[in-house]
């Protein structure tokens, strides 16, 4: 299966304000949250791309950015919809493009390869019967309409009511030792959560 990846990390992360740090870059156990899911994905697909806007320090990871196309913010499918655009010129074009969001910093080891084992249809995520439609995989076909659905109005602007219009499966996660592995840091609270459990505990 030729596979590309992309970290969706185009939200305001309203939620996390008064911060001016974009969500993403905010450190968890003294490292970017970002870091932990590029290290999840990279090596594994190519290429990786970062859904993010320009110029807000998403550089430093070295990797290829796709910014959303439209000037409104229209969430995570205007994300899927740039990375698709992006890797349809100046690539060889993959079969697939796996998604993952950007604030999922206890994504699976085996994320890459329990999400591909099928490749038929769409594949979203679930773990603790919950969907986590950010964390899916896509056969670039079932995109290539997302810009004329985006256009459509009155059209539910939801990862989810798009991928039941296009039809998908699911893969399941188990729950993870103590934490969700699709945990993902919304809020303050979110992150001391998530820097209590990647923090080393103190030597003895």
């Amino acid at each position: 299966m030729s596979l590309a990846g992309a970290i969706l990390a185009g939200g305001a992360g309203s939620r996390m304000q008064p911060s001016n740090v974009p969500k993403p870059l905010l450190e968890i156990a003294g490292r970017p949250l970002l870091a932990y899911v590029v290290e999840r994905l990279e090596g594994r697909v190519h290429p990786l791309l970062i859904n993010s806007p320009p110029h807000e320090g998403f550089e430093r990871f070295g990797l290829p950015l796709a910014p959303d196309l439209r000037p409104e913010r229209l969430g995570p499918l205007a994300g899927m919809e740039a990375v698709y655009a992006r890797l349809s010129t100046g690539y060889p074009q993959p079969a697939h493009i796996l998604f993952a969001p950007a604030d999922t910093p206890f994504l699976p080891d085996d994320f890459v390869s329990r999400m591909t084992r099928s490749s038929g249809r769409v594949r979203i995520a679930r773990s603790g019967g919950r969907l986590h439609p950010t964390a899916s995989l896509w056969p670039m076909d079932a995109l290539s309409g997302l810009g004329a659905y985006l256009e459509t109005p009155g059209c539910r602007r939801s990862v989810l009511d798009y991928a039941h219009l296009q039809g998908f499966d699911v893969e399941d996660f188990p729950a993870g030792h103590g934490i969700d592995p699709f945990f993902n840091v919304n809020r303050p609270a979110d992150l001391d959560i998530a820097n209590a459990h990647l923090t080393p505990p103190p030597a003895q």
